[in-house]
């Protein structure tokens, strides 16, 4: 899989996506008013969904540079503009998303770890 910000791609990064939760369809934002004497609560709906949080994991690979390198390169990467950037993945999901995690990589072997990234993230509705 492969999902692209700020015209660069995880590839671009040696990021290679294990799972993610893309595909999820966040529910719709309702609110509930209880009415006394109503049987079942009036329910407005706001045409919106709610936000979720996109999880993104995945394995760095620092072979041909060093994982903090690629630290720096990805929080340069994914927190150089401010408020939500576009994630464009290859099978056509498009979300607005900005990070909220820290970048932290957990080397499990020399110059090779896991990492997961988690933003918050929602669909523009049409």
């Amino acid at each position: 899989m492969i999902f692209t910000v700020n015209s660069k791609t995880n590839k671009d990064f040696n990021f290679k996506v294990k799972s993610s939760n893309h595909l999820l369809r966040p529910r719709k934002k309702l609110e509930f008013i209880s009415i006394p004497g109503r049987t079942g609560d009036l329910i407005l709906d706001e045409g919106a969904r709610e936000n979720f949080n996109l999880i993104i994991e995945g394995y760095i690979d620092g072979r041909n540079s060093s994982l903090r390198e690629l630290c720096d390169n990805l929080d340069n990467w994914l927190n150089s503009t401010t408020g939500y950037q576009t994630i464009a993945f290859d099978d056509g999901i498009v979300l607005k998303a900005v990070l909220v995690s820290e970048i932290d990589i957990n080397e499990v072997v020399k110059n090779f770890g896991e990492l997961t990234l988690e933003f918050s993230a929602y669909r523009e509705v049409k």
